[in-house]
């Protein structure tokens, strides 16, 4: 026994129909034949081929990373990004059919509409009868054939399909009716045509043909019991009905079937005449009167990778059955399997027919969701520093899937102030929302494919010695039942933690590295504190240079203060007493700024004297203070006060302000000699720089410290008492113009003595002293070519699957300070792969060097290098990713 398969060429030939009934055979033909001749067609899933979705949210951030001038690593953020996957349509339908037909009956076509677009779309059904043929069908109607057995679902005509989602398929049978009087051998042929409701331009045509005999009419058709389950799913009952609707006997009636992938032959075979369970070997003939001849995927099988099946005799009118078990492939990813069979036979009289396929029934294999989220552990971390635990989320499902990603804060029982924030696997980009439901994600995750998620931990400084937890969720966007839970530990280590303050020795030992330098070397001893000296009149300033050294084992800043009180139970000075603190080079500043472990800085410390002090010796203690570490060290300056008469005015003031706001510096004009003289028409004036800044006396009687509406503005000159002193405000308007790290300082000058003297206080203003800012922009190419089809813009436009997008990542240094090593950061978003042409230009200026970037038509990360951005400089940088279309 021989079995020839067609060329899937000839699938176009191939047709089915269905009659249910039960076989009822009387006679075996003598000249039966039995040489199998089969026509396979075999479709399984369709190739992993798929749009991305339409209004798909494709949304990236970068990082830039530089280090300051105090050799700080520093981050920043770039805005947000976001392009929106624009609709297409795109379908299938298959396919043209040939079947025979009695005169005056009626003959079924199958057919499937199949969605490839990226969004929901319906499609109307068009049947026209074609000319230069034979005759027309004298009606034609489609109907819906859900269970996609072949046969109409209802009574109802059908004229447009259902909303289809992206990769459904939807079944439909056409039935055509024949006249009465044509002849055998007149052919007809029907047009069927599905046009997208979405876009009128995306036309699919079938053409079937129906051909009129005075012989056997055999139909074979399939259903299957189950349209979906998932992988692994058992048992599945596959049924192929036979029907002889012509007007004489057919015999040879012959099918084969080449599962597809994906279907597993199980077994389990009956024939319909008298429930005659059938053996797979051998190919044995099986019953009598009639018989069949059976064997499925059996080594003795004449094919042994198939089922094939010869029933001997098919008289007009009568019709059976054969079924099977499968199984579905446990590996099997999630699609739609079709499957397909042929058959042929030999009428009463004339030649074999041959090539005739069976109705297409699909099966939907769905997504069974898991997912593993693993524990991660981090030790020795410290208190103020920010620690990175890194979790593996693995889709052991069997499909794509993406995974919302939440921190139980709930259950933390991290100290409070602890900050929770998500990255992606660099541990730089934060985690995407990829679909805008509100959590953050995966993005898709490939069938046995992981990512890192990882979570930074900035633990509060004030955080104990101890071990912490918290939950990290995720949960399948498939099936929100579908979830896998893990922990990130942290245990916190107390760091050592320790500040030095020492000043230069009244010996003139500028070590300090001893007690006996007796400079404030190690810590401060209340009991003992080391000292500092000056001599100096009332009103002047006794100038100090000291140096904080950091001893902890982190990173950590300093802020200065002054009191009289050693303890600092409270910070108050000597009345009519200032102080400031400056670089050596004399800028204001207010701390340290940031000092590595081991790290030193000197500083100026000027201590200006009330004018009216007596001549004594005042002890004023200097401390350095970490907000992060609660560290602090004191040191103990003595300043001795000769007996003078003076005027002053004080004190002098830094402060760092945003633009477009108010700020108050408070200044006293103080009769702070020692001895009881009043001084008379002292006349003070303000030397104003470009901002709106004003001067007012303290008229209100308001608090001393806080400037009042109805305080006036400064008009005519003062008496001041011996001992006694005049409040004066300077407010001053940062404008919205002010550049940042611009400096703006205002002058209060008093004058005294008929014009022979003058004091005068000083007030800085300074507008954001360090601002690097990243600014990510787009561009839509749609033809690919790396150049941009329009100017960039960072708000949200449309992309087709297929077309590039251009990010321009803009890096500003706004400050007064280089940025060092800048190194821009970055990735291919979700639902995009790295264009195979990137822009002409890459970096401008052209300072880039290219640590990584992904190949061609792949994903990954980026990683520049663009060096020193000095202050007031741009850097900007190109690249252009793909929207996938596969």
């Amino acid at each position: 026994m021989t079995e020839t398969m067609v060329h899937p060429q000839q699938h176009s030939k191939c047709s089915a129909a269905m009659t249910n009934g039960i076989m009822q055979l009387s006679g075996w033909f003598a000249s039966a034949m039995l040489v199998m001749f089969v026509c396979l067609i075999v479709s399984a899933a369709p190739a992993a081929f798929a749009l991305t979705p339409a209004n798909t949210l494709i949304s990236n951030q970068a990082t830039a990373s530089y280090k300051s001038s105090d050799g700080a690593q520093r981050l920043a953020t770039s805005n947000s990004v976001r392009t929106i996957v624009t609709s297409v349509a795109a379908a299938t339908l298959t396919q043209d059919q040939t079947r025979d037909v009695l005169a005056s009956g009626s003959v079924v076509f199958s057919h499937i509409i199949s969605n490839n677009g990226n969004v929901g779309d319906s499609y109307t059904i068009t049947l026209t009868n074609q000319t230069g043929d034979d005759f027309n069908f004298t009606s034609l109607s489609a109907f819906a054939d859900a269970d996609a057995n072949g046969q109409p679902d209802t009574v109802q005509p059908l004229t447009e399909t259902p909303v289809l989602a992206m990769q459904e398929s939807f079944n439909i049978v056409i039935v055509g009716s024949i006249g009465t009087g044509e002849n055998p051998g007149n052919e007809a042929q029907v047009q069927v045509t599905a046009t997208s409701i979405l876009d009128n331009s995306v036309v699919l045509n079938n053409t079937d043909t129906a051909i009129v005999v005075d012989d056997a009419v055999v139909d074979i058709t399939q259903s299957i019991d189950l349209t979906q389950g998932i992988a692994g799913q058992t048992p599945i009952r596959i049924t192929y009905f036979y029907v002889n609707s012509g007007s004489r006997a057919a015999t040879a009636i012959t099918l084969g079937n080449l599962l597809p992938d994906g279907f597993v032959y199980q077994g389990n075979a009956v024939w319909s005449f008298g429930n005659l369970p059938l053996t797979d070997a051998n190919e044995e003939t099986q019953g009598s009167a009639p018989s069949i001849i059976y064997c499925a995927y059996q080594p003795s099988c004449t094919q042994a990778d198939r089922l094939s099946f010869v029933i001997d005799e098919l008289g007009a009118g009568q019709s059976g059955s054969v079924s099977f078990d499968i199984a579905i492939d446990a590996t099997q990813l999630p699609g739609v399997i079709q499957n397909t069979a042929t058959y042929d036979y030999l009428p009463f009289n004339g030649t074999q027919i041959t090539g005739r396929s069976t109705n297409t029934v699909p099966f939907t294999v769905v997504g069974d969701e898991s997912l593993t989220l693993t524990d991660d552990s981090v030790t020795d971390a410290v208190p103020g520093t920010t620690v990175f635990v890194t979790h593996t989320v693995t889709n052991t499902g069997t499909g794509n899937d993406t995974f919302n990603i939440r921190v139980n804060q709930i259950s933390s029982n991290f100290p409070v102030g602890t900050v929770f924030f998500l990255y992606q696997s660099d541990g730089l980009t934060p985690l995407n929302d990829s679909n805008l439901d509100g959590d953050l994600d995966t993005g898709p995750l490939p069938k046995d494919d992981d990512v890192n998620i990882i979570i930074g931990i900035t633990l509060p400084p004030s955080a104990a010695t101890g071990t912490y937890s918290v939950g990290l969720r995720g949960t399948s966007l498939q099936s929100n039942n579908t979830f896998a839970d893990a922990i990130a530990t942290v245990s916190v280590l107390a760091p050592l933690l320790a500040v030095d303050l020492t000043g230069i020795a009244a010996n003139g030992d500028s070590a300090c590295d001893a007690d006996a330098d007796n400079c404030g070397f190690e810590a401060f001893d209340p009991a003992d504190p080391a000292v500092i000296s000056q001599t100096i009149d009332p009103g002047q300033t006794a100038n100090f240079v000291l140096y904080a050294r950091n001893l902890s084992e982190i990173i950590d800043l300093f802020g200065f203060s002054a009191s009289t009180d050693n303890t600092f139970g409270s910070q108050t000075l000597p009345a009519g007493w200032s102080i400031s603190y400056t670089e050596l080079t004399d800028e204001v500043i207010a701390s340290t700024g940031t000092l590595s472990p081991g790290g030193v800085k000197a500083f100026k410390v000027a201590v200006t004297t009330s004018e009216t002090a007596l001549a004594t010796t005042e002890d004023l203690y200097i401390q350095v203070l970490s907000a992060t570490s609660l560290r602090s060290d004191r040191l103990r300056l003595s300043i001795s006060i000769n007996e003078v008469q003076s005027v002053s005015l004080g004190p002098d003031n830094a402060s760092t302000e945003e633009p477009n706001q108010f700020v108050i510096y408070r200044h006293e004009l103080v009769n702070d000699g020692n001895a009881a003289v009043t001084f008379d028409g002292i006349a003070v004036a303000l030397t104003t720089p470009d901002w709106s800044i004003a001067l007012y006396e303290d008229t209100a009687g308001g608090t001393v410290d806080e400037w009042d509406v109805d305080d006036q503005i400064i008009n005519g000159s003062f008496s001041v008492a011996a001992f006694s002193s005049k409040v004066v405000y300077v407010r001053a308007f940062i404008p919205s113009s002010a550049t940042p790290g611009q400096v703006e300082t205002a002058t209060v000058t008093a004058t005294f003595n008929a014009g022979v003297d003058q004091v005068s206080a000083i007030d800085v203003i300074t507008a954001n002293p360090f601002d690097i800012d990243i600014v990510k922009a787009q561009a839509k190419d749609a033809n690919c070519d790396g150049t941009e089809d329009s100017a960039f813009a960072v708000g949200s436009f449309g992309a087709l699957p297929g077309e590039c997008i251009v990010y321009r990542l803009r890096v500003s240094n706004f400050s007064d300070i280089t940025a060092v090593n800048a190194v821009i950061r970055d990735a291919t978003p979700e639902y995009t792969f790295y264009s195979a042409t990137q822009p002409a230009t890459r970096c401008t200026p052209a300072v880039c060097v290219f640590v990584s970037e992904p190949a061609a038509s792949q994903t990954g990360e980026l990683e520049i290098n663009v060096g020193d951005i000095d202050a007031g400089n741009t850097v900007d940088f190109f690249f252009s990713v793909k929207v996938s279309d596969t």
